[in-house]
């Protein structure tokens, strides 16, 4: 037999080998030995089955992104049916008006980092002083707070003209 010959074989023998070993693995992973001691658990969640009293609530549940399944007339909807409730609901109204207290606090402060520590001192006093008379950190927490809820706390251009609503 030629040593060309014999390594083939020889590696057929090995390919075989692993092929069988992995087959065990296989077997051994699809059926765990469990000791008889130990006693066997049956779970499910409940969430994964789909029964009469269920299936009507998982009706519209569907696998679309909250992109996909929000198109604008959705957001619209959900907007204006959301300021409703912050209008209409006094509990609501007070868990935004925390969030906005929380995200805004008492208003944004403005930190320069340039070379001249006057400079950034003086600008940094000026914008505060800004800030604080027109009362921007107010102005910011309670531009429109329907908005608040619909949109992101804290709009675009608070310190311009009054929306319709407001």
């Amino acid at each position: 037999m030629s040593r060309r010959h014999k390594r083939s074989r020889q590696r057929a023998a090995r390919r075989a080998e692993h092929t069988s070993a992995q087959a065990h693995a296989r077997t051994i992973m699809a059926f765990p030995i469990v000791p008889a001691n130990l006693p066997v658990v049956r779970a499910r969640y409940d969430a994964a089955q789909t029964i009469d009293e269920n299936r009507r609530h998982w009706a519209n549940a569907d696998a679309l992104s909250a992109a996909a399944a929000n198109s604008h007339d959705v957001r619209r909807t959900v907007r204006n049916r959301a300021r409703y409730e912050v209008a209409n609901n006094c509990y609501l109204s007070g868990m935004v008006q925390t969030l906005a207290n929380d995200c805004i606090g008492t208003g944004p402060r403005l930190q320069l980092l340039t070379q001249d520590s006057a400079l950034n001192n003086r600008i940094e006093a000026l914008f505060g002083d800004w800030a604080r008379e027109i009362h921007l950190a107010s102005k910011l927490r309670t531009t429109c707070p329907p908005q608040g809820f619909g949109r992101r706390v804290g709009t675009r251009r608070p310190w311009t003209a009054r929306c319709s609503r407001c």
